[in-house]
C-alpha cells in the first residue's frame, strides 16, 4: 500500500471510529478532542483523546478505553493488530481544528505563523478564541492581535507557571 493509501485508510478507521469514541466519551462526562490512527514504531496505534473541565484523569481513561474497546471488538472497523491509547490533551496540547480555539478560550497559547505570509512570528499570549477566521489571542503587553487561521502554522497550550 502506498503511502497515501495508507493515509487514506487510516482516515478512514479514524471516522469510522469517531462517532463510537464521542458516545462513549459523553456517556462518561467527557468530550473527545481526537481520534487517530497511526503506524509508529512498527506497529499500528488507535489514539483517543478526551478531556473534560477540570481534566481527565487516568479513571477516565481506563473506563473510556474499556468501553470503547467492547465496541470495537464487535464493530471490527480495524483489520489488523492495533494499540488503543486513550489519554488526556496534556500540559501542552497542540491546536489542531477550529474547535481547539474555542475550547480553550482563557488558557496560554504559543502560536507560529506561516513564514510565508507573516514573517514566521513567534505570539505569546491568552487565547480569547476564533473571530471570523482569525484566532484572536492577547499579548502580555495588553495588545490584543488577530491572526488569520490560514497563516497559523502551529499552535500549543503553554503551561501556567
Amino acid at each position: 500500500m502506498s503511502g497515501e493509501q495508507g493515509a487514506a485508510a487510516s482516515d478512514r478507521v479514524a471516522a469510522q471510529v469517531e462517532p463510537h469514541a464521542v458516545r462513549v466519551a459523553r456517556r462518561l462526562g467527557c468530550e473527545l478532542v481526537s481520534t487517530r490512527h497511526l503506524h509508529e514504531g512498527g506497529s499500528w496505534v488507535l489514539r483517543i483523546v478526551i478531556d473534560k473541565p477540570g481534566g481527565v484523569g487516568v479513571d477516565d481513561c481506563a473506563a473510556v478505553s474499556r468501553q470503547l474497546s467492547a465496541i470495537l471488538d464487535v464493530e471490527d472497523f480495524v483489520l489488523h493488530a492495533y494499540r488503543l491509547e486513550v489519554s488526556s490533551p496534556g500540559l501542552d496540547q497542540e491546536l489542531l481544528v477550529a474547535e481547539d480555539y474555542r475550547r480553550y478560550r482563557g488558557r496560554r497559547v504559543r502560536i507560529q505563523t506561516d513564514t510565508a505570509s507573516a514573517g514566521g512570528k513567534i505570539i505569546r499570549g491568552v487565547l480569547h478564541g476564533l473571530r471570523e477566521g482569525s484566532v484572536v489571542v492577547r499579548e502580555a503587553s495588553g495588545e490584543t492581535l488577530e491572526i488569520p487561521l490560514r497563516q497559523v502554522a502551529a499552535a500549543r497550550l503553554e503551561v501556567d507557571i
